[in-house]
């Protein structure tokens, strides 16, 4: 497991890919172009203090990834004014079961706060993640749901 880096930008780029594949957008989009979108877009946004990409492998074969956004927020009860959105979260079917997810989302939490987030954390689960959030303290709140990290 390891934040993504200039050589892992593709391998994340191609996960990302696969993960839109699983529910594509109902409209005319080009693979490999929007592949090409994401590498770019994740190359121009390497070593940001305000977003973090992690790409898990097993056995040296990229299995699964994840990334976070940190951003603000007016405060307000309860709430710190930073928090943090979780995207991407995607592992390769043949590695399901094995961990992979639960170890990407235990790097993008930590990556969480040690970027100061002790608000609200939010994503958008899928039936199949709804379990691995729930398991990690994750609660629904609409159609997203939300973890609050605490010092």
């Amino acid at each position: 497991m390891r934040r993504v880096a200039a050589p892992e930008v593709e391998a994340w780029a191609r996960l990302r890919l696969d993960f839109i594949r699983q529910s594509p957008p109902p409209l005319a989009w080009h693979e490999a172009e929007i592949e090409r979108e994401i590498a770019r877009w994740l190359s121009a946004r390497l070593g940001r203090h305000d977003l973090a990409a992690y790409l898990a492998e097993v056995d040296g074969v990229p299995a699964g990834i994840g990334a976070v956004t940190i951003y603000e927020v007016p405060p307000s009860p309860a709430v710190s004014g930073t928090e943090a959105y979780i995207s991407s979260m995607y592992t390769e079917p043949r590695f399901r079961g094995r961990g992979v997810a639960r170890a990407v989302l235990a790097e993008l939490l930590d990556f969480a706060r040690g970027a100061g987030v002790r608000g609200r954390v939010w994503l958008r689960a899928t039936d199949a993640g709804r379990p691995l959030y729930a398991a990690a303290g994750f609660t629904p709140r609409d159609y997203f749901m939300q973890l609050r990290l605490a010092d």
